[in-house]
Protein backbone atom coordinates (compact mmCIF):
# COMPACT_ATOMS: atom_id res chain seq x y z
CA UNK A 1 0.00 0.00 0.00
CA UNK A 2 1.61 3.24 -0.70
CA UNK A 3 1.36 6.09 1.82
CA UNK A 4 1.76 9.94 2.34
CA UNK A 5 3.49 12.37 4.79
CA UNK A 6 1.50 12.42 7.63
CA UNK A 7 2.44 16.69 7.77
CA UNK A 8 4.43 18.49 5.82
CA UNK A 9 7.17 21.03 6.37
CA UNK A 10 7.08 23.18 8.27
CA UNK A 11 6.61 21.35 11.53
CA UNK A 12 5.30 23.06 14.88
CA UNK A 13 7.80 24.76 16.90
CA UNK A 14 7.63 25.93 20.51
CA UNK A 15 9.39 29.19 20.08
CA UNK A 16 12.21 29.71 23.21
CA UNK A 17 12.02 33.29 23.69
CA UNK A 18 8.21 33.71 24.39
CA UNK A 19 7.68 35.71 27.22
CA UNK A 20 5.60 34.20 30.30
CA UNK A 21 2.13 34.82 30.80
CA UNK A 22 -0.47 35.50 33.66
CA UNK A 23 -3.03 32.90 31.85
CA UNK A 24 -2.38 30.12 29.41
CA UNK A 25 -5.25 31.58 26.98
CA UNK A 26 -2.97 34.74 26.41
CA UNK A 27 -0.53 32.76 24.57
CA UNK A 28 -3.30 31.52 22.05
CA UNK A 29 -2.17 33.94 19.02
CA UNK A 30 1.35 32.59 19.45
CA UNK A 31 -0.27 28.86 19.64
CA UNK A 32 -1.62 29.73 16.25
CA UNK A 33 1.46 30.79 14.48
CA UNK A 34 3.64 28.41 16.03
CA UNK A 35 1.56 25.53 15.44
CA UNK A 36 0.88 26.92 11.61
CA UNK A 37 -2.68 27.12 11.98
CA UNK A 38 -2.83 23.81 12.48
CA UNK A 39 -3.94 21.07 15.06
CA UNK A 40 -0.72 19.53 16.48
CA UNK A 41 -2.37 16.13 17.26
CA UNK A 42 -4.36 15.71 13.55
CA UNK A 43 -2.69 18.23 11.46
CA UNK A 44 -6.09 19.89 10.38
CA UNK A 45 -5.87 23.41 9.12
CA UNK A 46 -8.05 25.42 11.07
CA UNK A 47 -9.09 27.68 8.08
CA UNK A 48 -11.73 25.27 6.97
CA UNK A 49 -13.10 25.22 10.42
CA UNK A 50 -15.61 22.89 11.29
CA UNK A 51 -15.22 22.54 15.05
CA UNK A 52 -13.71 25.34 16.90
CA UNK A 53 -9.50 25.09 18.03
CA UNK A 54 -8.30 25.39 21.77
CA UNK A 55 -5.19 25.35 23.84
CA UNK A 56 -4.80 21.63 25.06
CA UNK A 57 -2.54 21.17 28.09
CA UNK A 58 -0.26 18.45 26.72
CA UNK A 59 0.19 17.20 30.36
CA UNK A 60 -3.22 17.75 31.92
CA UNK A 61 -3.95 20.13 34.38
CA UNK A 62 -6.25 17.50 36.27
CA UNK A 63 -4.96 14.19 35.24
CA UNK A 64 -6.50 10.79 36.75
CA UNK A 65 -4.91 9.39 39.57
CA UNK A 66 -1.70 11.48 39.65
CA UNK A 67 -0.83 15.16 40.27
CA UNK A 68 2.43 17.22 38.72
CA UNK A 69 3.98 20.38 39.52
CA UNK A 70 3.39 21.74 35.86
CA UNK A 71 1.74 25.50 35.94
CA UNK A 72 -1.28 25.63 33.99
CA UNK A 73 0.48 29.06 32.20
CA UNK A 74 4.00 26.88 31.24
CA UNK A 75 4.28 27.62 27.54
CA UNK A 76 5.60 24.73 26.21
CA UNK A 77 3.33 21.99 28.00
CA UNK A 78 0.82 23.69 25.44
CA UNK A 79 -0.45 22.21 22.13
CA UNK A 80 -3.02 23.97 19.45
CA UNK A 81 -5.69 21.57 19.00
CA UNK A 82 -9.43 21.13 17.07
CA UNK A 83 -12.02 20.11 19.31
CA UNK A 84 -12.14 16.90 17.84
CA UNK A 85 -8.58 15.80 19.27
CA UNK A 86 -8.91 18.06 22.79
CA UNK A 87 -12.30 16.50 23.73
CA UNK A 88 -10.86 13.12 22.89
CA UNK A 89 -7.86 13.53 25.16
CA UNK A 90 -9.01 15.30 27.96
CA UNK A 91 -7.08 14.38 30.60
CA UNK A 92 -5.48 11.40 29.95
CA UNK A 93 -1.79 10.82 30.49
CA UNK A 94 -1.68 6.82 31.46
CA UNK A 95 1.85 7.02 32.46
CA UNK A 96 0.72 8.70 35.68
CA UNK A 97 3.99 10.84 35.51
CA UNK A 98 4.70 14.36 33.47
CA UNK A 99 8.43 13.47 33.16
CA UNK A 100 7.84 10.04 30.74
CA UNK A 101 5.41 10.99 28.42
CA UNK A 102 5.31 7.51 26.83
CA UNK A 103 6.50 3.93 27.42
CA UNK A 104 7.36 2.99 23.87
CA UNK A 105 3.60 1.28 23.41
CA UNK A 106 1.39 3.91 25.30
CA UNK A 107 1.10 7.26 26.52
CA UNK A 108 1.28 10.52 24.31
CA UNK A 109 4.39 12.11 22.18
CA UNK A 110 4.60 16.31 22.37
CA UNK A 111 3.45 17.44 18.55
CA UNK A 112 6.54 19.47 18.44
CA UNK A 113 8.67 16.75 19.14
CA UNK A 114 9.88 15.44 15.60
CA UNK A 115 9.44 12.20 16.90
CA UNK A 116 6.10 12.90 16.91
CA UNK A 117 5.74 12.77 12.59
CA UNK A 118 7.99 9.87 12.80
CA UNK A 119 4.85 7.75 14.20
CA UNK A 120 2.15 7.85 11.61
CA UNK A 121 1.83 8.35 7.61
CA UNK A 122 -1.55 8.81 5.69
CA UNK A 123 -3.22 6.25 3.02
CA UNK A 124 -4.51 7.75 0.16
CA UNK A 125 -7.35 8.84 1.27
CA UNK A 126 -5.75 10.19 3.76
CA UNK A 127 -6.50 8.59 6.84
CA UNK A 128 -3.58 8.69 9.63
CA UNK A 129 -2.36 5.07 10.12
CA UNK A 130 0.78 4.08 12.47
CA UNK A 131 3.89 4.00 10.54
CA UNK A 132 5.96 0.84 10.46
CA UNK A 133 3.23 -0.67 12.44
CA UNK A 134 4.22 1.11 15.68
CA UNK A 135 2.73 0.10 18.88
CA UNK A 136 2.81 3.53 20.12
CA UNK A 137 1.41 4.86 17.11
CA UNK A 138 -1.72 2.65 17.51
CA UNK A 139 -2.48 3.61 21.07
CA UNK A 140 -2.50 7.01 20.09
CA UNK A 141 -4.45 7.07 16.89
CA UNK A 142 -7.08 4.90 19.30
CA UNK A 143 -6.72 7.12 22.27
CA UNK A 144 -7.43 10.86 19.89
CA UNK A 145 -9.67 9.16 17.68
CA UNK A 146 -7.55 10.25 15.02
CA UNK A 147 -9.41 7.50 12.51
CA UNK A 148 -12.42 9.58 12.71
CA UNK A 149 -13.20 10.54 8.70
CA UNK A 150 -13.24 13.83 9.17
CA UNK A 151 -9.38 13.68 9.43
CA UNK A 152 -9.22 12.47 6.13
CA UNK A 153 -11.90 14.36 5.07
CA UNK A 154 -10.27 18.07 6.07
CA UNK A 155 -6.66 16.05 4.24
CA UNK A 156 -8.40 15.46 1.02
CA UNK A 157 -10.50 18.99 0.70
CA UNK A 158 -6.76 21.05 1.96
CA UNK A 159 -4.86 18.87 -1.42
CA UNK A 160 -8.24 19.80 -3.68
CA UNK A 161 -8.09 23.25 -3.30
CA UNK A 162 -4.46 23.80 -3.69
CA UNK A 163 -4.93 21.72 -6.99
CA UNK A 164 -7.61 23.60 -8.34
CA UNK A 165 -5.76 27.07 -7.76
CA UNK A 166 -3.24 25.29 -9.50
CA UNK A 167 -5.32 24.75 -12.55
CA UNK A 168 -7.02 27.93 -12.18
CA UNK A 169 -3.76 29.85 -12.71
CA UNK A 170 -2.92 27.75 -16.08
CA UNK A 171 -6.64 28.36 -16.79
CA UNK A 172 -5.66 31.69 -17.15
CA UNK A 173 -2.67 31.12 -19.04
CA UNK A 174 -3.78 28.92 -21.96
CA UNK A 175 -7.77 28.56 -21.41
CA UNK A 176 -6.99 24.86 -22.52
CA UNK A 177 -10.49 23.27 -22.67
CA UNK A 178 -9.13 19.63 -20.90
CA UNK A 179 -7.97 22.02 -18.31
CA UNK A 180 -11.37 23.76 -17.89
CA UNK A 181 -13.22 20.13 -17.88
CA UNK A 182 -10.59 19.21 -15.03
CA UNK A 183 -11.59 22.46 -13.34
CA UNK A 184 -15.26 21.30 -13.40
CA UNK A 185 -14.56 17.57 -12.09
CA UNK A 186 -12.94 18.90 -9.41
CA UNK A 187 -15.19 21.67 -8.55
CA UNK A 188 -18.03 18.81 -7.93
CA UNK A 189 -15.70 16.19 -5.97
CA UNK A 190 -14.73 19.28 -3.83
CA UNK A 191 -18.06 20.19 -3.11
CA UNK A 192 -19.12 16.52 -2.44
CA UNK A 193 -16.20 16.46 0.08
CA UNK A 194 -17.41 19.93 1.64
CA UNK A 195 -21.23 18.13 1.85
CA UNK A 196 -18.90 14.65 3.66
CA UNK A 197 -17.40 17.01 6.03
CA UNK A 198 -20.71 18.50 7.32
CA UNK A 199 -22.73 15.06 7.67
CA UNK A 200 -19.37 13.80 9.67
CA UNK A 201 -19.84 16.69 11.73
CA UNK A 202 -23.18 15.87 12.94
Amino acid sequence: MSTNPFREQPYPMHREDRSECEHYSSYLGTLIVDFKKRCGYCNDIHSYKIRSFAIDHFVPRNPSDFTHPILPNFYKNLVYSCNYCNSAKSNKFPTKNHEIHNDGKIGFVMPTNNAYNDLFCRDNEGAIIAKNDSELAKYIIEELNLKNPIHSLMWRIERLYKLIEEVNEKIKETNNQELISLQNTLNAECAEITRSIFLTND
